[in-house]
């Protein structure tokens, strides 16, 4: 039966002091106890032991129920988030963002980038305040208000910091790293020579992008910090690493 409600909250589901779990066809499963609004509750699976359902968030699942020697077991089939759709390329996304959404997504995606940076060893920890207010203003000043851009500049962003962390890369600091991801955001327009953008108007004409890259970079956000973040730093003398 398929419902509709919203997510409470959702457990590990133990069995012999540990979490249980499922081999599925496409690899291991580890099972939860899920719980909603409207009073369902039952087991669902997921491929992660740190599923990213949110609570609070309205979802759509199909309820199931079985009896086993007289007991009732209820299990949680296809959850998906109430607002989820496909999009025009078979991947997913969600729906109805606003821009405050938008933001604070970009942010995310911000702290989870400059992370990764950490992570790899690029900067000290006390510079990743400052770090992610980079990459996040990047993001915005990329995407100038056009909804649609975000994704692209998600992936973009990753991208660029994944080819700067990896090994012989020739991006040899945080600023050429930014400047390559305007590289990156430009190679993603494909429209032949000449083609004005109806839903960007990032540029006013496309040119090619494999030939003449620093044309198209002309027009892209310069990723020198414009205000100074609010955020302490141990020695305000000390020169930032980028």
């Amino acid at each position: 039966m398929l419902k509709k409600s919203i997510l409470q909250g959702f457990k590990p589901k133990i069995k012999n002091n540990v979490q249980d779990t499922y081999q599925g066809q496409n690899g291991l499963l580890y099972k939860f106890i899920a719980t909603f609004e409207n009073g369902d509750a039952g087991e669902c699976n997921s491929i992660s032991t740190s599923p990213k359902w949110e609570i609070g968030k309205e979802y759509t699942y199909d309820l199931e129920s079985r009896t086993v020697n007289g007991n009732t077991y209820f299990s949680i089939k296809g959850l998906k988030r109430a607002d989820f759709v496909p999009n025009n390329n078979g991947g997913s996304s969600y729906s109805a963002k606003t821009p405050a959404e938008w933001k604070s997504h970009a942010m995310q995606v911000a702290i989870e980038s400059v992370a990764w940076m950490y992570h790899e060893g690029v900067f000290e920890h006390k510079y990743r305040e400052i770090t992610i207010d980079k990459v996040y203003q990047w993001i915005i000043n990329v995407v100038r208000g056009n909804d649609k851009m975000y994704w692209r500049a998600f992936s973009v962003i990753k991208s660029s910091i994944n080819f700067f962390t990896s090994s012989g890369t020739d991006i040899k600091d945080f600023n050429s790293m930014l400047l390559y991801a305007n590289t990156l955001y430009a190679m993603c327009d494909v429209e032949p020579e000449g083609v004005v953008m109806k839903d960007n108007d990032i540029y006013q004409q496309v040119q090619p992008t494999i030939q003449e890259p620093a044309r198209q970079m002309q027009s892209l956000p310069d990723p020198r910090i414009t205000e100074t973040p609010q955020y302490p730093i141990e020695d305000d003398n000390e020169p930032l690493p980028f």
